[in-house]
């Protein structure tokens, strides 16, 4: 079921949008499914001037973390 997520600003000017979602990835085609997914969710309908005009925006951001491994293996490594 979609819905509207409601964008608010907390006391501190922080944004928060209730209801987000965070879909961990270890790959660029899982990247691309759950950007494919996104899309597919989006509202369209008609306007006057565009027949297939969006009628929401969508927000896909990418968190990168990097580890450092070290050689022998064996650790998780450091997050930097």
């Amino acid at each position: 079921e979609r819905r509207s997520l409601p964008i608010r600003e907390d006391s501190s000017g922080e944004v928060i949008v209730k209801g987000l979602r965070d879909a961990p990835i270890k790959s660029a085609l899982e990247a691309m499914e759950v950007l494919d997914a996104g899309t597919t969710n989006r509202t369209t309908a008609a306007t006057l001037m565009n027949c297939t005009s969006s009628r929401s925006h969508a927000v896909f951001t990418v968190n990168l973390r990097q580890t450092t491994r070290t050689l022998g293996g064996g650790g998780a490594g450091e997050d930097g």
